[in-house]
């Protein structure tokens, strides 16, 4: 008798050998694993206990003396009820757990569901797609490429989802959108998804959107690079809108390369998609992201969006076309922080680093602004409030800061000085849309004084020193007064 099987093995002389013989031949029938496709399911006897494998979907069949049943943990989608770990796992959003996961709960972004999908280079977007839709955490194959002109819809109100597409290229030939953030609740306390890693190849510049986030809030979206080689641009790389709730609390950070494309981020709100919602995009995180700027704004916010309490920094971008724009800005960004601006290879002929428009409420600070170009206000702003705030630095060769209109504009806030490291840039304060006053970095001011009860001559810049009602300021002369750039008074 065999020691796996039990198969019998009749010894020399043994009477009627021929019977366990036989006996053993009906036993393998049902022991030996099946292999063949699928579709030929049919042609097999489902004995209990016998195994089909199919070897074009590498799913598994197991027999019950009347049907196949498909098992659910092998093929290529395989899904778990529960999932044991008993050395530590770390899953794709980097959190590292042990136990039962499924029944804990403990999974950082497949919270509740902890079914993980493969799809294979071969089965395209499409596989993908589909993955998504079932499995709450997806991984792709480091450098697969996935083709297609699908769509990835996620879901969020199916909880929670990452996706691991570190190494992978997603090779997209529609003319729509790759990847759909459908809306969570309004509040954000639904699903949220995590989308980690991977090289965006677009349908060619002008088409197509990589990412788009509607009504949906609480995301972090961090792929490598989007819109990589000529014919591989996007219309956008990411596309944040709002249309009857608000989008909200959203990171898009580390990106490594953002290339051939229209806009980097677009921001819309509710009258650019015709609905009703708040047009709020509040605590938007937009953070170290390098790419080329052919011509449009690289971050666009238009006029009934309003970032406030949001943060844009560490943007480097190659603003090598004319009327190029690495940031621009309408709306109210009240108490949005931008940090270190690089226009890299810029100067005053290829556009500006940034421009504003109508800034409300409460100031937006600049930090760090390098490169050529300037950093441009337009008229419209909300008059007796403060609007821009520069502290830290702005360093570069040809650069102008105006101001103009109502627009406030503060040198310095909070206790950070304002240094001005060009060689030839230059202030402009423009109130009337006619007059204009200029200051150079490297002219010499007039030391700090009481300016109250003296008249200033035509063209004459100081700085009050405080004494009265007006504020300690930079002041020039406008229209026969002074006017002090920190309250906006005259005197």
């Amino acid at each position: 008798m065999t020691r796996n099987h039990d198969y019998e093995t009749p010894s020399e002389g043994t009477t009627d050998w021929h019977v366990p013989l036989n006996a053993n031949f009906e036993r393998m029938d049902t022991d030996v694993e099946l292999r063949d496709v699928e579709s030929k399911l049919g042609d097999y006897v489902p004995k209990p206990g016998a195994k089909f494998l199919a070897t074009d979907t590498e799913n598994v069949f197991l027999g019950d003396g009347e049907q196949w049943n498909r098992l659910a943990s092998a093929g290529r989608h395989p899904s778990f009820e529960a999932v044991d770990v008993t050395g530590g796992f770390t899953d794709p959003a980097g959190v590292t757990h042990s136990g039962e996961l499924a029944e804990k709960s403990d999974l950082a972004w497949g919270r509740g569901r902890a079914s993980i999908g493969y799809p294979r280079p071969n089965d395209g977007l499409a596989g993908v797609a589909e993955a998504v839709g079932s499995n709450r955490t997806v991984v792709l194959e480091p450098g697969g490429t996935y083709a297609g002109s699908e769509t990835i819809t996620v879901d969020p109100g199916q909880g929670d989802a990452v996706i691991d597409a570190r190494g992978a290229i997603l090779d997209y030939t529609g003319t729509g959108v790759c990847v759909d953030v459908l809306e969570n609740a309004t509040d954000g306390a639904a699903g949220r998804v995590r989308w980690v890693g991977g090289e965006f190849r677009g349908p060619g510049q002008g088409t197509g959107t990589a990412f788009r986030v509607t009504d949906s809030s609480a995301h972090d979206l961090s792929p490598d690079r989007v819109g990589v080689g000529k014919d591989n641009g996007w219309q956008r790389a990411f596309y944040l809108r709002v249309v009857d709730h608000r989008t909200e609390a959203n990171a898009i950070h580390d990106v490594l390369g953002i290339e051939n494309c229209d806009r980097w981020v677009l921001f819309h709100g509710p009258s650019d998609t015709d609905g009703d919602g708040a047009g709020s995009f509040r605590f938007t995180r937009v953070e170290n992201l390098v790419g080329d700027v052919d011509g449009t704004p690289a971050i666009e916010t238009t006029a009934d969006t309003n970032p406030y309490n949001s943060t844009f920094a560490h943007l480097t971008g190659s603003v090598n076309v004319q009327d190029g724009r690495l940031l621009h800005v309408a709306g109210g960004w009240a108490s949005s922080e931008i940090y270190d601006l690089f226009a890299e290879a810029g100067d005053a002929n290829s556009g500006c680093v940034m421009d504003f428009g109508p800034v409300s409420r409460t100031p937006m600070a600049i930090h760090s602004i390098e490169g050529g170009g300037s950093i441009d206000g337009v008229d419209g702003a909300v008059a007796g409030q403060r609007g821009i705030e520069l502290r830290g630095s702005l360093a570069a060769d040809g650069w102008s800061l105006r101001n103009v209109g109502d627009q406030r504009l503060t040198i310095g806030g909070d206790g950070d000085a304002a240094t001005f490291d060009g060689n030839s840039g230059v202030f402009e304060f423009r109130q009337d849309g006619s007059t204009t006053t200029a200051l150079r970095p490297d002219q010499t001011v007039i030391p700090e004084r009481d300016l109250t009860g003296v008249d200033p001559e035509s063209g004459a810049i100081a700085k009050h020193d405080g004494s009265g009602s007006p504020s300690e300021s930079l002041c020039f002369e406008q229209a026969g007064s002074w006017y002090n750039v920190v309250d906006g008074s005259t005197f």
